[in-house]
């Protein structure tokens, strides 16, 4: 470091504040292709938030995994996606909770309901003890198998140093999946899936955007 860059001038870190709008909105891009890719925005738990591990096991339930809801209605049930599933991405200003979803054009208004289904269902009636169980022992699971690969441990410690300037203490994160509860998961949830903050983009041979 010093060779390559020990003659530049140092100057303070400047802290910015980003300033940003969450708005209600649904967009399209027109693309000749033959699949509609759709994603639907929520949004989630800040980086670094007491909630964002409970977000993330409610989202095993919905999306994450091939016996999550969306997987089981949307594709296997009634096979209206190619592909389908759901994700969390926390950043430290703006979180946003994404589902995904690949169809046929010919299915896409079908898919887009059936999978708004799924949402309200979830909303509704919650997350079940089993299905809370599930996503928490698949997070467990993902950690452990992951903590055997070099790479990946290096990336795991490092964006843990670069975002909190601690060292990532894998015991205490265990413990902390260990102590979620099914009456925190029902009451986060109770606070997701804000449809008046829900944004869709899609992409596909078509200039008509889905409705909110």
């Amino acid at each position: 470091v010093e060779t390559y860059f020990g003659d530049m001038e140092q100057g303070a870190f400047e802290v910015r504040t980003p300033v940003l709008e969450v708005k209600k909105q649904s967009l399209v891009k027109k693309k000749s292709i033959e699949q509609m890719h759709v994603a639907i925005g929520y949004p989630a738990p800040l980086r670094g938030s007491v909630t964002l591990d409970v977000a993330s096991a409610i989202n095993g339930v919905l999306g994450g995994s091939m016996s999550a809801r969306l997987f089981q209605e949307v594709r296997e049930k009634r096979g209206l996606a190619y592909s389908v599933y759901s994700y969390v991405s926390a950043y430290e200003y703006a979180s946003q909770h994404i589902i995904y979803a690949g169809v046929n054009p010919a299915q896409l208004n079908e898919a887009y309901e059936a999978i708004n289904g799924v949402i309200a269902k979830l909303k509704a009636d919650g997350v079940t003890a089993e299905e809370f169980e599930r996503s928490r022992q698949q997070m467990k699971s993902s950690m452990l198998f992951s903590n055997e690969n070099s790479n990946s441990q290096m990336l795991l410690y490092g964006k843990h140093m670069l975002y909190y300037d601690t060292v990532f203490n894998f015991e205490e994160k265990l413990d902390k999946i260990n102590s979620m509860t099914l009456d925190e998961a029902r009451e986060v949830l109770s606070a997701m899936f804000d449809e008046r903050q829900k944004a869709i983009a899609l992409v596909g041979n078509t200039k008509t955007a889905l409705p909110l």
